[in-house]
């Protein structure tokens, strides 16, 4: 004998509850008239929420890789906060910048009273410095010693904790990004790893760019891989004017030092102008880096300056990869200008 089945009595106006548009959304006030198909006419659908502009934090800013990759990836900055005590990056920051980037001084002042001043943060992002960090220094201090710049990091949680519960009061979105490099103790990464409650991602600047550089990213955008790119075959020699020749496809991990740029065991330079062996010019440097080319032609600052400024920047292409993410999420420079175009 089949069994009855029983049906779930259904709540008194459940059908007007799924008929009511999203949360934000605007009712549609127009005149609703369906024709023989049943479609209704003059009805495009529930009108979305407009998208916010993003407002940003960066701590240890340096010369400014986050602002260029949001700017790369179009969005609509409304606010960009910097937190940098190089006076080189600052002047640099500020002669490309100006006004568009408000400068905040050093981490340690970074309170909570001065972090509710500056009103919604979206995007949190940073890396502390790592010459402490990095296996490189024999004579590293490590993550724990308070005299050690590496102990910075823990001024990077206790801001990423302070926004991470205002975003959770005041219900907008957040999202935040710390990188450092991946030549660290194991020990090291696994209790940064814990603080930050995830485990890094791993990005090399070879899959965009004719250059190494390794280095961890955490945060808590969504997992992604990155697709195999056109740029994994380019070669040094796309990046060099056309009378200057490559003697290695690729570049080893620059760093502050123009030594880094040596290779193999004759440690040969990266290219031959004339058949004279060559440094790299600072302009290719900086493509290598996904700047323009002068980005870091500053005010009084040397070869030798802006060589140690990009040596602590961000890949670009890189950070470009990994929030793209943002890019349904917040309002672009096309959205904004449509807003404000006349109808």
């Amino acid at each position: 004998m089949a069994r009855e089945r029983k049906y779930k009595k259904r709540k008194r106006g459940y059908r007007k509850h799924f008929s009511k548009p999203k949360k934000g959304c605007k009712p549609y006030k127009g005149l609703v008239k369906a024709d023989e198909d049943g479609f209704i006419e003059g009805f495009c659908g529930f009108e979305n929420p407009p998208l916010p502009a993003i407002r940003v934090l960066s701590l240890f800013d340096g010369i400014g890789s986050a602002l260029v990759a949001l700017d790369k990836l179009n969005l609509d900055v409304e606010a960009f906060y910097s937190s940098e005590i190089d006076e080189k990056a600052i002047k640099l920051l500020r002669f490309h910048y100006h006004d568009r980037i408000k400068m905040l001084g050093p981490v340690q002042n970074l309170t909570e009273g001065k972090l509710a001043s500056l009103g919604v943060i979206n995007l949190l992002c940073g890396g502390s410095p790592c010459a402490e960090l990095s296996l490189v220094n024999p004579a590293r201090k490590g993550l724990n010693d308070p005299s050690s710049s590496g102990h910075l990091f823990f001024e990077y949680h206790r801001i990423l904790q302070y926004l991470t519960k205002s975003a959770k009061e005041k219900g907008h979105q957040f999202y935040w990004m710390f990188e450092n490099t991946s030549s660290m103790e194991l020990g090291t990464k696994q209790q940064m790893s814990s603080y930050l409650q995830c485990s890094p991602v791993v990005r090399c600047a070879s899959q965009f760019v004719p250059m190494k550089r390794k280095r961890f990213f955490w945060g808590n955008f969504p997992s992604q891989s990155i697709e195999e790119s056109d740029r994994d075959g380019i070669n040094l020699q796309y990046f060099l004017k056309p009378y200057r020749e490559a003697t290695v496809h690729s570049m080893p991990t620059l760093t502050t030092n123009s030594h880094s740029q040596r290779s193999g065991r004759e440690q040969c330079l990266p290219v031959t102008e004339e058949g004279v062996p060559s440094h790299l010019y600072i302009t290719e440097q900086e493509q290598l880096f996904g700047f323009p080319s002068h980005y870091t032609d500053g005010p009084n600052l040397s070869v030798t300056d802006r060589r140690k400024l990009l040596g602590k920047a961000w890949c670009i292409p890189v950070v470009v990869d990994l929030l793209k993410f943002l890019c349904p999420l917040f309002k672009t420079k096309l959205q904004s200008k449509a807003d404000i175009s006349p109808t």
